[in-house]
């Protein structure tokens, strides 16, 4: 669980120059889901859009805002993504959270 999120830290580091509190909040959430995930299924490769659509439903039921359920579910996303432009991941295992739209949330006047 721990590799790949290091890997993604480290692409996100020195490939895309992200910031280190970026950083830091990418790991946070990407954490947050493995530890969500682990009792489930034994890798992230492994994870189903159901499982991932479960972890979203969970995060609502904790009234978590509808911003930070969006940004966990965009950690995971991005973290997808990676694998599979690394190859870590074969081109035709989907995104399991590609499809799954987050909360609406209400915007400033």
């Amino acid at each position: 669980w721990l590799e790949p999120i290091e890997d993604f830290a480290a692409y996100l580091q020195f490939e895309r120059q992200y910031s280190i509190h970026t950083l830091g909040q990418y790991r946070r959430q990407l954490l947050q889901a493995a530890a969500f995930f682990a009792p489930h299924c034994a890798h992230w490769l492994a994870v189903s859009s159901e499982l991932v659509r479960r972890y979203s439903i969970q995060l609502r039921t904790r009234q978590y805002n509808p911003r930070s359920i969006n940004l966990k579910l965009s950690c995971v996303r991005s973290l997808y993504k990676f694998l599979q432009h690394k190859h870590l991941a074969h081109t035709d295992t989907p995104n399991p959270a590609q499809g799954l739209r987050g909360p609406k949330f209400q915007k400033p006047l």
